[in-house]
């Protein structure tokens, strides 16, 4: 074959494998998620460090950082995403009240084993059935809330401390582990096959979850439950 195509066929490849790189699948987990995705409802979230080295009021510090960065999920409530961590909730999860427990949304819970030595989300408590707008058919389930239990030496390594919050919380928001394609995202990190353990979300975060769980994917009068 002559030396030119075969030079022309190499780049058309290459060009090929950069524009499917930039579309690979980012893994969502469709219809599962905090009810807080389809409109401007703020998450409420507290902390637990009595299994904890840490300080109650040191972990806070560390999840309101990560959570309110200029370029977290928040990132100016375009994404309809805001957190806080109000007076009620500023006790240890498990000695916040009943009655204002219910009001909470996000629960992490930190200790030295998180869960078996990781960090990871359990016992998502849902809520609502959910019905599609948009003709794509089916129901989904919007979670009440979520408990995230984090492993208390993440919070001790600079390159991690932000990365296990927003990593973790990008369950809660429906988001997935990293399938090792790296399409750039806080969920494919080096524990996935990827390079390093990003601070943030990245855009792709952000538009992923606007995309998947609020007006793209309800229509636009938004969600409606039955």
């Amino acid at each position: 074959m002559n030396k030119k195509i075969i030079t022309i066929l190499m780049i058309i490849s290459m060009i090929f494998l950069t524009y499917s790189a930039v579309l690979a699948h980012h893994p969502y987990n469709p219809g599962r998620h905090l009810a807080s995705q389809h409109g401007p409802i703020t998450d409420v979230y507290c902390a637990d460090a009595k299994a904890s080295s840490l300080s109650l009021s040191t972990i806070l510090t560390l999840i309101d950082e990560a959570l309110n960065h200029p370029d977290g999920f928040e990132d100016g409530n375009e994404y309809n995403l805001q957190f806080a961590n109000p007076t009620y909730a500023k006790e240890d999860c498990s000695d916040i009240s009943s009655s204002n427990l219910e009001k909470i949304s996000i629960r992490y819970y930190v200790s030295p084993e998180g869960c078996g030595g990781y960090s990871c989300i359990v016992n998502p408590r849902g809520g609502q059935t959910l019905v599609h707008d948009n003709g794509k058919g089916g129901t989904s389930t919007d979670w009440q809330y979520a408990v995230l239990k984090i492993r208390d030496a993440s919070f001790t390594y600079s390159n991690t401390k932000k990365y296990i919050v927003n990593h973790e919380t990008g369950h809660a928001l429906g988001l997935l582990d990293g399938d090792r394609t790296c399409p750039g995202s806080i969920m494919h990190s080096a524990d996935y096959s990827c390079t390093g353990y990003p601070d943030v979300p990245t855009q792709l975060d952000k538009d992923t979850i606007i995309e998947e769980s609020d007006q793209i994917d309800y229509g636009e009068d938004g969600p409606r439950y039955p």
